[in-house]
Parts: C-alpha cells; sequence; structure tokens
C-alpha cells in the first residue's frame, strides 16, 4: 500500500485520531482509519472482527504517530473505501424542497438502509446498528438509490448475532425500521 493521503475535511467520528486513503496493491483505493487513544484494545479488535466478518478488512494493527509530547501507538484499520455520498448531501434531499417530499423521500431510504442492514446481518452474522447519517453513503442514479454501504462498524452499535443462519431477514428490517435513531439523528 503506497500513496496515503490524510483526509481532512472528512468527518472523522468521535474515536477516530486521523483517516487516510491509501493505494492499494491491486490498484483499488483503500481507506486507513487511525482510532484514538480513547478506544479500548478490546474496541479496536471487535470492529477489526466485525469488518473481517463482513469481507471488508484488509489489514489491522498497530502505527506510530506523533502526539503532543512524542510517538505513540494508536490502532490502525485497513479497509475498503466506500463510494456514495450521504443523504444530506444527495442532491435527491437538495431537491426535496417541501416537509412532505423530505419526509416521503426519508421513509424510502429507511426502507433501504434496513434492507441492507438484514442482508448483511443474515450473509455475516453482523448487526449494523449504528445508523446515523454520517456511517451510511449512497450512491444515486438521478433521484433513485443505486446502492447503500454502511460504514463504521465499532461498538457500541455493532453485534455478533449467534446462529445467524436461521435469523429471519424480515425481524432485522423490521427491528432496524423501527429503531429510535431515525427520530433521534435523522
Amino acid at each position: 500500500m503506497t500513496g496515503a493521503r490524510k483526509l481532512t475535511s472528512a468527518n472523522h467520528g468521535r474515536f477516530n485520531k486521523e483517516i487516510y486513503t491509501l493505494d492499494g496493491q491491486d490498484g483499488s483505493t483503500l481507506l486507513m482509519k487511525v482510532l484514538s487513544l480513547q478506544v479500548s484494545k478490546d474496541d479496536a479488535l471487535g470492529e477489526a472482527e466485525a469488518l473481517n466478518m463482513v469481507h471488508e478488512l484488509h489489514t489491522s494493527g498497530m502505527i506510530q504517530m506523533p502526539s503532543r509530547i512524542h510517538r505513540k501507538w494508536f490502532p490502525a484499520l485497513v479497509m475498503e473505501r466506500k463510494s456514495g455520498i450521504s443523504l444530506f448531501s444527495s442532491p435527491a434531499y437538495k431537491r426535496a424542497d417541501t416537509k412532505e417530499k423530505k419526509r416521503e423521500l426519508m421513509k424510502f431510504v429507511i426502507e433501504k438502509v434496513c434492507e441492507e442492514v438484514a442482508r448483511i446481518a443474515v450473509s455475516t452474522g453482523i448487526l449494523h446498528y449504528d445508523n446515523n447519517p454520517d456511517n451510511i453513503f449512497f450512491t444515486f442514479s438521478g433521484d433513485s438509490i443505486v446502492s447503500v454501504d454502511l460504514i463504521d462498524y465499532c461498538p457500541p452499535y455493532t453485534y455478533m448475532i449467534d446462529n445467524f443462519k436461521n435469523v429471519d431477514k424480515a425481524k432485522i428490517v423490521e427491528l432496524c425500521r423501527t429503531s429510535s435513531v431515525w427520530t433521534a439523528l435523522w
């Protein structure tokens, strides 16, 4: 991996020290998330394991970086870089010029997000329940959503599902759809 470039304008999240894009050996673009020292080793390992289970982790470990006084070691995760934009940055959202149009769009978006949450849960055993707007990227074609990508699999809103092969996808969609996060953060 070469060509590390620091993302300066991105929302880094509460528990990330820095985020970089990297050039993968296969020509892909990767993301390196350097976690802050506020993140416990267990939480860093938990996110690495979740990313591995959803087949997005490339590598993880510790990286030495400067801090205020001297260089320190920080947990780092290298993963796929997701494409897309947040809903609130999308032309579709900006064109929804009335409360009713925004409400209609939100209902459609919630359904699409919950379908993706459920698809990942039943295929990998990972329940992504951190559905705040900054953790969901959309790819649009005009006003139509082409794809939904979930990011940020860190605790406390990521769960491993025991015996996930027997989980009812419709129940996961319903659990997601009725989450209070939709009214609190959206």
